[in-house]
């Protein structure tokens, strides 16, 4: 049997390739962020409350200011939890957008935060700290969908 003709073959030789070409986190990612799709339960309003939530807890601020301040810390826990809405809710940025309605910036400002955290997310040394943040939330994130 050719691998052309084994689906299974066929996914571990792609999931090899995007390996290969991206990473091993970045992989995960994406193949969590397609298997998100098929699941509409993961696209609930309480997965995006508690992403929310969790970025306030773990950088230790304060919800009514997410959206506003101009803090560096403000900054970066904005970036986390646009980046976890976008990878584990799927949500664009549009959608982002109407979840912070007080978020004096455009749907690019989100996409280019988004970006950032993907950065931070690729190369942890350019701010390990913040990186720390993040797979401290993630990894809770994780433990919830799983429940």
């Amino acid at each position: 049997m050719s691998s052309t003709g084994n689906p299974l073959l066929r996914i571990n030789n792609g999931i090899d390739s995007l390996i290969s070409k991206h990473g091993s986190q970045k992989a995960a990612d994406l193949i969590e962020a397609l298997s998100l799709e098929s699941n509409p339960q993961l696209h609930s309003i309480d997965l995006q409350k508690y992403i929310i939530a969790q970025v306030v807890e773990i950088h230790k601020i304060q919800q009514k200011n997410l959206a506003l301040s101009r803090t560096e810390t403000y900054k970066k826990a904005r970036r986390t939890c646009f980046y976890l809405l976008k990878i584990h809710c799927n949500l664009s940025a549009a959608k982002i957008k109407s979840k912070f309605p007080k978020y004096p910036y455009t749907r690019n400002q989100i996409s280019a935060d988004i970006k950032k955290m993907q950065n931070i997310v690729d190369l942890p040394a350019i701010d390990k700290h913040h990186h720390q943040h993040y797979q401290q939330i993630n990894d809770n994130i994780v433990k919830f969908k799983n429940k």
